[in-house]
């Protein structure tokens, strides 16, 4: 129920147990992160959005296959923001965020967390997943601060409608300066 079958394979069954849990889910950021390989089968399962990647879009799609009809979905984003410097990492979108996906480049250790309960937070030295686990939105629009000196190359998000969303990335200054009028150019 509330399974879809691809060519030989059950869509978000990750594992092959049966069920859709929070295990599929585990092998799935697993893979993401670089820490265990699928099969071939089992990255068939894990594709649950269809567009032959395997990333934060397709945890976000097997999230409401596991709570069903009680995750209240809220306003799809039309867009979202990330702003970082070279402490923070925050966020700006129009509808309720289901997951993030960042790749960077640098050196990044996780400082403080500003994400609700029911929301995950896994990296490793090149992606940060972030998606929430049981449908609770985001409060905070500043995500979590860091140590380190890293560059987000790219990002991803996903609203609970499934749908991926390009975001746009911005470096805020850290310092801003304003110089003497004197002696005056003019």
């Amino acid at each position: 129920e509330g399974l879809t079958i691809f060519v030989g394979c059950v869509a978000a069954d990750v594992n092959f147990d049966g069920l859709v849990n929070v295990l599929d889910v585990m092998d799935v950021l697993n893979h993401i992160l670089d820490i265990v390989p699928l099969s071939e089968e089992a990255l068939c399962a894990a594709d649950v959005f269809q567009d032959g990647m395997i990333n934060v879009i397709d945890i976000v799609n097997i999230v409401p296959i596991i709570l069903g009809d009680t995750l209240a979905k809220g306003n799809a984003p039309s867009f979202i923001d990330i702003s970082y410097n070279s402490n923070y990492i925050s966020i700006e979108s129009d509808g309720k965020i289901a997951g993030l996906q960042l790749e960077y480049s640098g050196i990044m250790n996780l400082d403080k967390k500003y994400l609700p309960d029911g929301w995950e937070l896994s990296f490793n030295d090149h992606t940060i997943l972030i998606f929430s686990v049981d449908g609770s939105e985001l409060i905070d629009s500043k995500l979590f601060d860091f140590i380190g000196n890293m560059e987000i190359i790219s990002a991803i998000g996903a609203g609970w409608n499934g749908e991926e969303i390009q975001a746009g990335i911005t470096l805020l200054p850290m310092d801003y300066t304003l110089n003497p009028v004197y002696p005056n150019p003019f």
